[in-house]
């Protein structure tokens, strides 16, 4: 069935020429408006209702955060302390204190645990030194030789697993720490 143009009738169907209702087609239709279905999509707004529908315990997903995950309330806020703006799915956004950002190969990352990742975003930042991607005098000698090394931890850096599989940021210690919140780490197990 066609809708109607704004302002106009719809042209009678098959069903009214026989003299039969249409009800199930308008009430799917009244039902799709109630619903916002005609409205753009937005991944918080039918985690909501799904975990509405079946219970909190029954939703799991690896692309929208629980709403009662850690700092998941400053959707679209910053954080009071470190005043890091946080995402509308309630993701920190490090993009503006991040000191280097790598996407690594998703096959190895996900064959890595939590340290073997941060060693491979390490080795990925030792090989951008190398090639001068990376000016080696953004980090001190202690530095380096974590990099060098490839260390799980540098020494006042500590690396972000950002939302995005394989993406890693490496960002201050105390920044992290201090801007609570959910990642990609949680989010893996469909939180």
């Amino acid at each position: 069935m066609k809708a109607a143009k704004p302002g106009r009738a719809a042209k009678p169907g098959r069903a009214a020429k026989l003299g039969k209702a249409k009800v199930s087609e308008d009430f799917a239709v009244a039902s799709q408006a109630r619903y916002g279905y005609d409205l753009p999509y937005h991944s918080r707004t039918v985690r909501t209702e799904l975990e509405r529908r079946y219970g909190k315990q029954n939703v799991k997903s690896s692309t929208v955060p629980p709403s009662n995950g850690k700092n998941v309330k400053l959707a679209d806020q910053r954080h009071p302390k470190t005043n890091v703006p946080f995402d509308s799915k309630g993701f920190p956004n490090f993009e503006k204190y991040v000191k280097y950002d790598t996407k690594l190969d998703i096959q190895e990352f996900r064959s890595k645990g939590s340290t073997g990742q941060m060693r491979l975003a390490t080795k990925d930042l030792a090989e951008a030194i190398k090639r001068g991607k990376v000016r080696s005098s953004a980090f001190t000698t202690k530095q380096l030789k974590a990099i060098e090394k490839g260390k799980d931890k540098i020494p006042g850096y500590t690396w972000h697993h950002h939302q995005d599989t394989g993406r890693m940021q490496l960002i201050r210690e105390n920044l992290h720490h201090d801007t609570g919140h959910i990642g990609w780490r949680a989010m893996s197990k469909g939180k």
